[in-house]
């Protein structure tokens, strides 16, 4: 259990976040990059193991964070262990700085309540490595995925 970010090319990271999935099913993927493409999986995937990947695509910042206020229910109706996040820079928000920054204050707080009972591994673009540095367990970079 814990919250551990991902740091680096952002293409890397999120088909990192991507094949981890598979191998830890069952797993929760919020997938906030539009990059949970089943096909990029092929044939390294099972069909069982694809069934036990459950993604939940986000395209907006309020929905993001709903999402994560709902993820611990999710998490136990599906009996997951692993709740996995793709990078959340590029969702659909107001232009209202100030609230996008708190939205994604509240994000990372959840994000860590979450880490308390599972196994969470988000993505970290590089406008969030501060706050992800306050939040996370443990942060890894692209570099050193090999024993992760």
């Amino acid at each position: 259990m814990g919250l551990l970010g991902v740091r680096g090319e952002q293409r890397i990271i999120n088909d990192h976040i991507l094949y981890y999935a598979v191998y830890h099913t069952p797993c929760l993927l919020i997938d906030a990059a539009n990059c949970a493409n089943p096909h990029k999986l092929y044939p390294l995937a099972r069909e069982e193991q694809l069934y036990n990947i459950h993604v939940i695509e986000v395209e907006l910042l309020y929905v993001f964070r709903d999402v994560l206020l709902r993820c611990h229910r999710f998490a136990q109706q599906r009996a997951v262990r692993h709740i996995l996040l793709t990078t959340f820079n590029q969702l659909f928000h107001y232009q209202d700085a100030k609230e996008n920054d708190n939205i994604h204050e509240h994000a990372w707080e959840l994000l860590r309540t979450l880490g308390q009972r599972y196994d969470v591994r988000v993505g970290i673009h590089h406008r969030h490595e501060a706050r992800a540095r306050r939040f996370c367990d443990a942060i890894i970079t692209q570099h050193s995925l090999a024993g992760y």
